[in-house]
Formats: C-alpha cells, sequence, structure tokens
C-alpha cells in the first residue's frame, strides 16, 4: 500500500562532484465525496483524508428517517450515526441509505379486553381498532395520557413510539320496584358494582311487607348490599294479616275469639245461651242496631255483641245450659264454677244457687259451690225435686 511518496535529489558542486542524495516525503491527500441517492438524510465526511487514514463522517436521517445502509471508502463500520471508514488510498465516495422509521402505537385498555399493538410508519395514521369491552362500562374513547386528559385522533400523524389509554365511563343501571299490589316504590338508577338504597317499605292494606325478592316466586331474598351489576327487578312479598273477631255474649254463655285472615270470613260460631233469653243474632254496634252478617269479609279486629230478647218461659231452677231441663250436665257446670273453670255469671247464679236443701227446697245462699252442684246432681238423677 502506497502511503506517501518519496522524491529524491543530489547537489553537484562546481567541480562536477555530486553530494549525497537528500529524501523529501511528499504527503497526498485524498478527496472524499458522499451521496444520498433518496435524499431523505445527510452525510457530513471530511473534505480529504490523508493516504492511509480512515475518515469519520456523521448520518443525519431527516425526521422519521433512520439509516438503512452506508458503504464506500475502504471497508468501514457505523457506530450509531458515525460512519468510520477503511484506510484510505484513493479519492473515494461515502453513500447512504435512509428509510423511514416504524412507531408502535400501544393501546392499554384500562381494565377491558385486550387490544392488539400496531406499527405505523412515520407521519402516517394509525388505524381505529375494534372499541374494547369491559363489564359494566361503556367505552369512551382513546386519549394520549393517563389522566384520560387528551384526547387522541386516528387522523392524527403517527410521528413516535405512542401509547394510548382507554377510556370508561360507569354503566348506570335499572333497579324497578315492583310491589305486588303494595303502594308504588320509584325506580333507582344505580352505577354499576354499587348498591341500590332501600326504599321506605311500600304499604297494602290488610297485608304486612316481608322484603324484596329478585324473583316472582319471591323464594330469593335481595340484600341492599348486595352490588348491581345490571337492570334489576324487585318484587315485594307480603304475608297476610290475620285479625281478631271478638263476640261479647252480653251476659251469655262464652264464644271463643276466632282469628281470620284479611278478606276472608269469621265462621259463625254455636249461639250462645242466656237463661231467660233467646239469643237474637250478632251486632257490630253495641246499641245493636247493625246486624253482623259472617258472609262479610273481615278487614280489621272487630267485636261482635249478641243481640236477646226475654223467654216468656220460666227458667227451672238448676237448668243451666238452658235447654228446659235438669240434667248431669247442669251439675257439671255448676262444679266447674265451684272449682274455678267457669266464671260465675248474674245467670249462673240465678239458676245454679239452690243449696243447701232446707225443707226439701232449694235456699240460695248467693254462690255456686260445690253444695250447689251436689244438690242439681241428686236432681237430675231423681234422689230429690222441687
Amino acid at each position: 500500500m502506497v502511503s506517501n511518496r518519496i522524491l529524491r535529489f543530489f547537489a553537484i558542486d562546481g567541480a562536477g562532484n555530486k553530494e549525497v542524495a537528500k529524501s523529501v516525503n511528499l504527503v497526498i491527500d485524498y478527496p472524499i465525496t458522499v451521496a444520498t441517492p433518496d435524499n431523505y438524510g445527510t452525510i457530513n465526511c471530511p473534505a480529504t483524508a490523508i493516504s492511509g487514514e480512515t475518515a469519520a463522517c456523521t448520518l443525519t436521517p431527516n425526521a422519521g428517517y433512520q439509516i438503512s445502509s452506508v458503504s464506500g471508502c475502504g471497508t468501514g463500520t457505523l457506530n450509531g450515526t458515525t460512519y468510520t471508514t477503511g484506510a484510505i488510498t484513493e479519492a473515494c465516495t461515502v453513500t447512504a441509505n435512509f428509510s423511514l422509521i416504524n412507531y408502535t402505537v400501544s393501546f392499554e385498555s384500562n381494565g377491558g379486553s385486550s387490544v392488539i399493538s400496531q406499527s405505523v410508519t412515520y407521519n402516517s395514521n394509525a388505524t381505529t381498532p375494534n372499541a374494547p369491552a369491559r363489564t359494566g362500562y361503556t367505552f369512551a374513547g382513546w386519549y394520549t395520557d393517563t389522566a384520560l386528559t387528551s384526547a387522541f385522533a386516528f387522523t392524527t400523524a403517527v410521528t413516535g413510539g405512542t401509547t394510548l389509554y382507554a377510556k370508561w365511563t360507569t354503566n348506570s343501571y335499572a333497579v324497578s320496584f315492583n310491589s305486588n299490589g303494595g303502594s308504588s316504590i320509584s325506580n333507582q338508577s344505580v352505577a354499576y358494582n354499587t348498591v341500590a338504597t332501600a326504599p321506605t317499605s311500600p304499604t297494602r292494606t290488610g297485608y304486612t311487607f316481608g322484603g324484596w325478592y329478585t324473583d316472582t316466586v319471591l323464594t330469593s331474598a335481595f340484600a341492599f348490599t348486595t352490588a348491581v351489576t345490571g337492570d334489576t327487578t324487585l318484587y315485594a312479598k307480603w304475608t297476610t294479616n290475620s285479625y281478631t273477631v271478638s263476640f261479647n255474649s252480653n251476659g251469655g254463655s262464652l264464644i271463643s275469639n276466632q282469628s281470620v285472615a284479611y278478606n276472608t270470613i269469621a265462621t259463625a260460631p254455636t249461639a250462645p245461651t242466656r237463661i231467660g233469653y233467646i239469643f237474637a243474632g250478632w251486632y257490630t254496634d253495641t246499641a245493636l242496631t247493625s246486624a253482623f252478617a259472617f258472609t262479610t269479609p273481615v278487614t280489621a279486629d272487630t267485636t261482635l255483641y249478641a243481640k236477646w230478647t226475654a223467654d216468656s218461659v220460666i227458667p227451672v231452677k238448676g237448668d243451666m245450659n238452658a235447654d228446659s231441663s235438669v240434667t248431669v250436665a247442669d251439675a257439671l257446670i255448676a262444679l266447674k264454677i265451684a272449682v274455678g273453670l267457669i266464671t260465675q255469671t248474674p245467670d249462673y247464679l240465678q239458676q245454679g244457687d239452690v243449696g243447701p236443701m232446707r225443707n226439701n227446697a232449694p235456699t240460695a245462699d248467693g254462690k255456686i259451690d260445690i253444695s250447689d252442684a251436689v244438690v242439681i246432681l241428686q236432681r237430675a238423677v231423681g234422689l230429690t225435686s222441687w
């Protein structure tokens, strides 16, 4: 390899003698030229290089371009944007080619379904992808910042690596209340995965509210701590009220109360008895002006009052059950009164206070006791009479 040229010359004196030869090193510079066929960048090289040495060239791609190849001036090496030539031995040209950069557009769906990244050439547009999906949310567009304040338009030229962030709006769902015959309850709009507010209980005449259920057959109770994740209809459950029908026999025999479900009917009881009177029906008022029909639906607690008419037949002493005869059953009633199993009434006292017997006649002592029950039993079995 020739790196320079040596020039030799001799000096001759006046006598024609040749002196010692002199040598001079001549340094040769070779010109370096550059070429960028596609004009998408520039090369900056030294104008010349000393023969046998290397030269460092700087390559500058245009915006959006990258170095795709570089060669010339020997076998050089590229490190970043610096191309170092091989040893230069002649005039040479460094040639570089540039190509567009492809940038990655990534999609962060923020909890939604995955969206595939795109490779987009510099200064061109990304393709709008299918919207991601997310349960309980509605997709609201792509944004360039994590705070979701700058919306991205897909008409925007891509000039670098880009990450886009999905924005979501929370869905709201309707919680409807079917009160099943009760008072109306307003619907609620509830954000996804939050809870509805328990409303004021509905009302329904004759019924007691038994809670809200998610099914029409009322088997699955709803808890208002349950997160709402879709439109929901709740159904009111009711239990039928029961009302007490009481019987005031107005001096007659005791009649047991009845518990009657709302809007159903009471059962007509066996007529009470009262010594010296004939039962004349049940009435809803103490003045005994409004007769009660047992076909009337019961809608509230009710007291019925017995009406009586005087019996023209004189009652028999000892006839405790007003059947116009003295039997063992009458003695049993007197015994129950005596031991406190039956309450003594004025009618019972009038009929049952027959002992002790004096001169074969009943003698009242102001109370019904064991002696009265014994006397009535004797009369019933024929051991005594009056």
